[in-house]
């Protein structure tokens, strides 16, 4: 490669058009496949249980900063939105409050045109307070956006429902919406709760390849800067033993190729995320395969995605249906 090329810079503009021609054509090859499952209500309810105790566990506990300020507005704090009234003990256990009665709301499928529009802002709102710090964190952003995903959603069906309630027209996927939680909405909620799943990680992989020139893959050696940054980092904000030691990090970069194929896979995972909208076989062994991309990168870098594994265990690889489609198999065996 002669020295100073677009590619080696890094410019944007050196990205071959081909990239991006290729994902439009094989989103719309995706449109033309990919259907909402069909959901059972037991499906439903369970997942709306286990992704409430997400939202419970990592969106409510009190914040452990009073941030009084937004010195460096990110997201909606760029269009003027202030959110530091959350720095107020009181108003913020009210309006934490107010969240859990709508998460036990959410959970049984009651008023969902009033629940998941508030947890969708609760969640947005306090996590733009915590990014206006000068520090910003992606690892919420996925629960809030399964949260916006699935407000719309709802809150679409209930307003087209509007015209034809009372006519006995069911062209609406809503009937009763705005009161209990109906198994066509969950549905469709469901579908593009897994389309913004599949969305984050496949803009990781676009922003990779367009900030790098394309080249991303060929400069993975260097990315041992930033495991030794990340050790260091972990190392001064818990005091480990070993910190600023990390044993790997010579070989990658005395074996290049080593790092470029340990990296590649989870490139191509992301970029290839698009194929969980395909079924649920197929979002099965992309949402495991996600996971353990996460677990690596975990014991790697020690950066750790907890939030996002469990959102993926909950939509992509749903184990309750599985478990109940091999009981089914093996009874349907053993009668046959």
């Amino acid at each position: 490669m002669i020295k100073g090329t677009a590619h080696e810079r890094g410019d944007r503009r050196a990205v071959p058009a081909g990239y991006m021609k290729m994902m439009a054509s094989g989103w719309k090859w995706l449109c033309s496949k990919a259907v909402p499952w069909d959901l059972r209500w037991w499906e439903a309810a369970l997942m709306r249980l286990f992704f409430a105790l997400v939202i419970f566990f990592e969106t409510f506990p009190p914040l452990k900063e009073r941030f009084a300020s937004q010195p460096r507005p990110n997201g909606l704090a760029e269009w003027g939105f202030d959110f530091t009234f959350f720095a107020d003990p009181k108003l913020y256990g009210t309006f934490s409050g107010i969240g859990i009665a709508a998460l036990a709301l959410y959970v049984i499928g009651f008023l969902p045109v009033l629940t998941l529009p508030y947890l969708a802002w609760f969640s947005i709102a306090t996590k733009t307070l915590a990014n206006s710090q000068g520090g910003i964190s992606h690892s919420y952003q996925m629960v809030s956006l399964v949260l916006l995903a699935q407000a719309v959603v709802t809150v679409w069906c209930f307003l087209q429902a509007l015209p034809f309630r009372g006519t006995g027209d069911t062209r609406c996927c809503c009937l009763p919406g705005w009161l209990v939680t109906h198994l066509r909405v969950e549905r469709w909620a469901l579908y593009y709760s897994q389309v913004v799943i599949v969305a984050c990680y496949v803009t990781a992989g676009i922003t990779k390849l367009l900030n790098s020139g394309g080249m991303w893959l060929w400069n993975t050696p260097y990315l041992a800067k930033d495991l030794i940054k990340t050790d260091r980092q972990n190392f001064y904000s818990q005091l480990k033993e070993g910190g600023g030691e990390v044993a790997y990090v010579a070989a990658l970069l005395e074996h290049p190729m080593l790092a470029r194929l340990l990296f590649s896979p989870g490139l191509l995972l992301e970029l290839g995320a698009l194929c969980a909208l395909l079924g649920r076989a197929w979002g099965c062994w992309v949402g495991l395969s996600l996971i353990a991309m996460h677990i690596g990168i975990d014991v790697v870098m020690g950066l750790n995605f907890k939030v996002f594994e469990m959102t993926v265990l909950i939509f992509l690889v749903n184990v309750p249906w599985w478990v109940a489609y091999a009981a089914g198999w093996l009874t349907r065996k053993r009668t046959g």
